[in-house]
């Protein structure tokens, strides 16, 4: 490594840092991805993001995600949306794949602490729904299974079909019932918001590759409040490790910003005053908070 430069001893003093270790950074990437950015504020915001058993691209994300960009962010990104699941089109076989993502397990193991403590529908009386007489933990995966369908398809491409989430919406009342009636209109609004994304999905890598420092910030912050929601509307499935979570916000970047946007735009169609399951209450609240300004925005004309 070459010895510090005039640039690296004068961060060190601003961040009580060794210059060798702020050298190290700037050469890694870690630096201000733009000018307007103040390079001592940057790496005062970096430092308490690295050291020993902190994950490098982890803490660029969550420094993109506070509107401080570091030039390696193009590459974190780009790595993250590396294909690691089958060469496949079929949705079921990529259904096997996602199954054993630690979010399905999640989500499968607080369906059925659910399942556990719930009464049984009243309709298993006349056993008119077939799952009756599957055990819990059954029932709680083939729920499970049913929702990775439709990401299997939006993955391959296939279109997404609004009765998969009336099949979806049967099984979990098999599991957890509600009492809540299948909503036609909203199975609707939700293939289109699936379609738009698989859209979106598909310029992708395109994006990383040209989007601005800014832009793909911007992505990571609304990445990070579309995962955020999520976990704060299901209580019991933020139990995800701080590297396995921003994994998850790193690839949602690319298609978060328009996602966001079009969900706050059906938010703001709602009646107020409108009557919302709690779950949904705090999603929308969620999607709502406002996002930090990139670093250095405020002072550009």
């Amino acid at each position: 490594m070459a010895r510090p430069t005039r640039l690296a001893a004068e961060l060190a003093k601003a961040t009580g840092e060794p210059a060798s270790r702020v050298q190290r950074w700037i050469e890694d990437g870690y630096g201000p991805a733009t000018p307007e950015i103040d390079a001592a504020e940057h790496f005062r915001h970096l430092v308490p993001l690295m050291g020993t058993g902190k994950n490098g691209d982890v803490a660029v994300l969550k420094m993109a995600a506070d509107g401080y960009p570091c030039r390696r962010l193009r590459t974190v990104l780009a790595s993250l949306t590396e294909d690691e699941g089958p060469d496949t089109d079929d949705p079921q076989e990529l259904v096997e794949h996602l199954m054993g993502d630690p979010t399905a397990t999640d989500l499968r193991d607080l369906l059925l602490a659910q399942a556990r403590k719930a009464p049984a529908p009243v309709e298993w009386e006349t056993g008119n729904i077939p799952e009756a007489e599957m055990p819990d933990a059954k029932r709680a995966d083939l729920a499970v299974r049913t929702e990775a369908l439709t990401f299997a398809d939006l993955t391959v491409g296939k279109p997404i079909d609004p009765y998969d989430y009336a099949e979806h919406h049967r099984v979990s009342e098999a599991v957890v019932p509600t009492e809540e009636p299948f909503d036609d209109a909203s199975a609707q609004i939700v293939a289109s918001l699936y379609g738009f994304v698989r859209e979106t999905a598909r310029t992708a890598r395109t994006w990383i590759e040209n989007a601005s420092p800014g832009e793909l910030a911007r992505g990571v912050a609304a990445a990070r409040t579309l995962v955020e929601a999520g976990l704060a509307s299901v209580p019991g499935l933020g139990a995800w490790a701080d590297e396995a979570r921003w994994r998850r916000i790193g690839l949602l970047a690319a298609v978060a910003s328009p996602v966001l946007e079009m969900l706050l735009s059906v938010v703001g169609m709602i009646p107020a005053g409108s009557a919302m399951p709690p779950a949904v209450r705090v999603y929308v609240s969620a999607l709502e908070q406002p996002q930090k300004p990139l670093a250095g925005e405020d002072q550009q004309p």
